[in-house]
């Protein structure tokens, strides 16, 4: 069984590391995997040009009723554009498949390419995300063109009903890949994703000593879009539990933000997990925490309470898109309706870390959840028997 692996490029931290990520677990569960570098990527995936101060989430606010403007004086042929950049780059795709001795394709987040590839080889389609969901649930998905949004749409569309497999890390996603773009049912398989940053190899995780009121609770909110997974919300919060006896301490992983700095946050700014030093500093965060908190509006899955999952500590979260997967509630954590107010996130915390056997448990479930299912060997090894079905069909 070959694979004919499809990449854009070999940039491992293109589209938060999926492709990379999911090409080594392919090659851990013993698949004969190759990695088929296109050697361009889509517009909408290239790196922006500009300074990161320009792209601030203020700056992006400003700019988009300019853009909006602009568009309703210019005639849109974003449609058009995109449908032929992805005919290009499909015929790229296509040559070199052909070129190889393969068995099957697989494809991350790579809808349209995956709608125009002439091959008669099985076709595995894995994403995180529809586009029905991303044009809800992200702004910089909704704030495009409407001939990108439309394109995308088609894209998704043709996608599953091209693809012999189509992999889904949430039940969130299955559902808008059938009810949304007309997947078959039978062909759309839910395969967990697993994390960017995990203890390191053969380390097992830390025990941390079980929170007692009026000692030290120590959180953690990992957010590169901070608006959306409210971390303003998540200070609150340990402001409250302060108030309420406890030495909280909010560990915030992301850019700044004005909640950098109450007294009750400890900024770590934004980590890089290309670098060794920042994955050594978010390794020693999540050791330190009791608890993860995501109190997120929308979220497409939710990568952090798996890393956190990862050390033995379970995570309280929105019960809004993929996190009601990645978080068994009232078992590795808690998801709480999005609306709840900061006093009722304090009391779901509290009943969390009191008594002492309930946190234990929590953390305990929360490890095992991480070993047995929300990790990349398991998703290869998921992955492997899935591809062996399809082509001996």
């Amino acid at each position: 069984m070959r694979i004919a692996f499809l990449r854009w490029n070999d940039d491992r931290a293109l589209v938060s590391g999926m492709p990379w990520n999911m090409s080594e677990a392919l090659v851990a569960a013993a698949c004969d995997t190759e990695n088929v570098l296109l050697d361009c990527t889509p517009e909408g995936l290239r790196r922006s040009p500009l300074p990161e101060m320009i792209r601030t989430a203020a700056i992006k606010r400003m700019m988009i009723p300019l853009l909006r403007s602009a568009r309703t004086l210019v005639w849109d042929r974003t449609f058009e554009s995109a449908m032929a950049e992805m005919r290009d780059f499909a015929k790229i795709a296509s040559g070199k498949i052909r070129s190889g001795r393969f068995d099957v394709v697989v494809a991350v987040n790579m809808s349209g390419l995956v709608s125009r590839l002439e091959t008669s080889l099985p076709v595995i389609y894995a994403t995180d995300a529809t586009a029905s969901l991303a044009n809800e649930v992200y702004p910089s998905f909704a704030d495009r063109s409407r001939g990108q949004r439309d394109a995308a749409m088609r894209f998704e569309t043709e996608a599953v009903d091209r693809a012999d497999l189509v992999l889904v890390p949430s039940e969130y996603c299955r559902r808008s890949m059938c009810d949304d773009h007309g997947a078959d049912r039978s062909k759309v398989h839910l395969v967990p994703l697993g994390a960017n940053l995990v203890p390191e190899p053969g380390r097992e995780p830390d025990e941390i000593s079980v929170p007692t009121s009026g000692e030290a609770l120590e959180l953690v909110v990992v957010a590169a879009d901070p608006e959306r997974k409210r971390v303003a919300l998540c200070a609150d919060v340990a402001e409250e539990l302060e108030r309420r006896g406890w030495r909280a301490r909010l560990h915030y992983v992301g850019p700044r933000h004005a909640i950098c700095d109450r007294s009750v946050v400890e900024w770590a700014g934004r980590l890089d997990h290309g670098l060794a030093s920042d994955r050594a500093k978010h390794r020693e965060i999540l050791r330190r925490a009791h608890l993860a908190i995501l109190p997120s509006i929308s979220e497409m899955y939710g990568i952090a309470p798996i890393e956190s999952a990862s050390f033995g500590r379970p995570s309280i979260v929105s019960a809004v898109g993929g996190l009601t997967t990645v978080v068994e509630d009232g078992v590795s954590g808690r998801c709480l309706p999005v609306d709840t107010p900061v006093s009722g996130w304090a009391d779901a915390i509290e009943s969390m870390v009191g008594p002492p056997d309930r946190y234990r448990s929590y953390s305990a479930a929360a490890l095992r959840r991480y070993q047995d299912e929300l990790n990349w060997g398991a998703w290869g090894r998921r992955v492997k028997q899935l591809i062996g079905e399809t082509i001996g069909r």
